[in-house]
């Protein structure tokens, strides 16, 4: 009654409040009332704020985004794709007024939704390293996804090229970064992966090996892979280092910018550079951690086309 004003003033704030508190008490048939309730606070919201600008104009479309997400929660139809466009629309407003972190809250809820556009935003946020976003590691995974989500082959070939073009415009210490910080994530376990307080021991037995030999100073190296696969005696002695500004620098003599690198592969217990066939390191044995560095390594790193 109080929704349609029969016999009361039409209250459509108070109605909501009370098929709430049915829904609360279990009255499955209020759902899809708060539904269709906020679906039309949603339209008359966008209504609003097309008659109006500026940071206004935002706002109502702030209130109309939270009615349909309240209208989504409870599968009312139309609310997906009101999701979806003002999603991405408010996400757009808040990267342009510096606010990453809730462009980023609404993206991911336009995701949710099945928006593409709303995904393939996020993961340029996230690419990008002059915002406060910047996550190569959620970028990567992020343009991963929308490639699987994409419906033509030659729509997942532009998204490959796309974030290979974003990752090349990451400096290469911002790439080393983001490595090392994905590495912290799904490789704190490894065994002969060392960085951070890891470090320590393997690295001076690596500088007496051959880092000393390459000029490296050890306060420069953020990674070390010792290749002997040691757990105990012998840690460091074979490998490679490489340093905060992309340095790689191997035991078989290798000293190259990762950014004159491209791609990489293990193969036959080496690390090959595909396009070259350079061998960069030899392994003593097959670890499972070595293929998971590599795949990190290709991912957030090195360039298809490298400035050789």
């Amino acid at each position: 009654m109080i929704e349609q004003g029969r016999g009361v003033k039409v209250n459509k704030a108070m109605a909501a409040a009370c098929y709430d508190k049915a829904q609360s008490c279990g009255y499955e048939a209020a759902g899809p009332a708060i539904g269709a309730l906020a679906f039309a606070a949603g339209q008359q919201w966008e209504a609003k704020a097309a008659a109006e600008t500026g940071a206004q104009a935002l706002a109502d479309v702030q209130q109309a985004w939270q009615n349909y997400q309240r209208a989504l929660e409870e599968n009312h139809p139309g609310a997906a794709e009101k999701i979806r466009v003002l999603g991405l629309l408010l996400g757009r407003a808040m990267e342009a007024q510096g606010e990453d972190e809730e462009a980023m809250d609404c993206y991911r809820v336009a995701m949710e939704a099945g928006s593409q556009d709303a995904l393939l935003q996020a993961a340029r946020l996230c690419a990008d390293a002059q915002r406060a976003a910047f996550d190569l590691a959620e970028a990567c995974r992020l343009y991963r996804q929308a490639v699987k989500a994409a419906e033509t082959a030659e729509a997942q070939a532009a998204i490959r090229a796309e974030w290979e073009s974003r990752k090349a415009r990451v400096p290469l210490e911002n790439r080393i970064d983001g490595l090392v910080a994905a590495m912290e994530d799904q490789m704190a376990k490894a065994n002969f992966y060392y960085f951070g307080e890891k470090l320590s021991m393997p690295l001076e037995t690596a500088m007496k090996a051959y880092g000393r030999r390459a000029g490296v100073n050890p306060g420069d190296v953020v990674l070390l892979c010792d290749s002997t696969h040691s757990l105990f005696w012998g840690q460091g002695e074979e490998g490679f280092l490489i340093t905060g500004d992309g340095r790689f620098i191997s035991s078989l003599g290798i000293r190259v910018s990762l950014d004159e690198l491209g791609p990489v592969k293990y193969c036959d217990e080496e690390l090959v550079e595909i396009a070259t066939g350079t061998v960069l390191a030899r392994f003593k044995g097959e670890q499972e951690e070595d293929q998971k560095f590599f795949k990190l390594l290709n991912d957030l790193v090195l360039l298809p086309q490298p400035g050789k």
